[in-house]
C-alpha cells in the first residue's frame, strides 16, 4: 500500500517474510532445522557428550557433589567426615561445632559461654575481665571505677571514679588525672578562667 502495487518493488516479497528461501537461494538450511549451520550441533544440547567426550563423568548424577563429595576431590571425605554433617546435621555447626574441626568444641562449647564468663574462648582469658560479667553486667565498674577492666589499672587513674563521677576534678585542679600535673596548670582553673596565664 505504501507503493501502489507493492509487488513491483520486491518480486515475491511475501517470501521474504513467510519463508525467506527466496531472499538467499539455498539459505533455507540456515533457518529450517539449523543442523546445517553447525554439523552435529544437536549433540551440543541433548546429551552434550560430543562437545566434551566423556563429559558425563564431570557430573555423574550430581548428588555425589553433596553427600560425601568423594568424587569431587579424591579423599575429600576426610575434610568433612561423611559430608552429611555439613548440611544434614547443620545444628552441630553452632552447638559445639565439634564436627567442623575436631577439638574445636573448646572454642565455643554451647556458644553461650562466649558472653557469660568467656572462659572457654581463651583459657585464662577470665583474668582480663574477671568473670566476664563485668564487661556487661557490672558495666558501671567500667566507668565508675575502672579497676575491673584491667586489674591494677587504678594507679593510672587513682580510684578511677575521678574520671567520671568527679569529672569536675579534670578541669579545676586536674591533680587526679596525672599526679603532679597541677604544676603544668596551677589549679587547673587557669586553663580556662585565667586564660591569659
Amino acid at each position: 500500500d505504501k507503493v501502489p502495487g507493492g509487488e513491483d518493488k520486491v518480486t515475491d516479497g511475501e517470501d521474504k517474510v513467510l519463508g525467506g528461501e527466496d531472499k538467499v537461494p539455498g539459505n533455507e538450511d540456515e533457518v529450517p532445522g539449523g543442523e546445517d549451520k553447525v554439523p552435529g550441533g544437536e549433540d551440543k544440547v541433548p546429551g552434550g557428550g560430543d562437545r566434551v567426550p566423556g563429559g558425563e563423568d564431570k557430573v555423574p548424577r550430581g548428588e555425589d557433589q553433596v553427600p560425601g563429595d568423594e568424587d569431587k576431590v579424591p579423599g575429600g571425605e576426610d575434610k568433612v567426615p561423611g559430608g552429611e554433617e555439613k548440611v544434614t546435621d547443620g545444628e552441630d555447626q553452632v552447638p559445639g561445632d565439634e564436627d567442623k574441626v575436631p577439638g574445636c568444641e573448646d572454642k565455643v562449647p554451647g556458644g553461650e559461654d562466649q558472653v557469660p564468663g568467656d572462659e572457654n574462648k581463651v583459657p585464662g582469658s577470665e583474668d582480663k575481665v574477671p568473670g566476664g560479667e563485668d564487661k556487661v553486667t557490672d558495666g558501671e565498674d567500667k566507668v565508675l571505677g575502672g579497676e575491673d577492666k584491667v586489674p591494677g589499672n587504678e594507679d593510672e587513674v587513682p580510684g578511677g571514679e575521678d574520671k567520671v563521677p568527679d569529672g569536675e576534678d579534670q578541669v579545676p585542679g586536674d591533680e587526679n588525672k596525672v599526679p603532679g600535673s597541677e604544676d603544668k596548670v596551677p589549679g587547673g582553673e587557669d586553663k580556662v578562667t585565667d586564660g591569659e596565664d
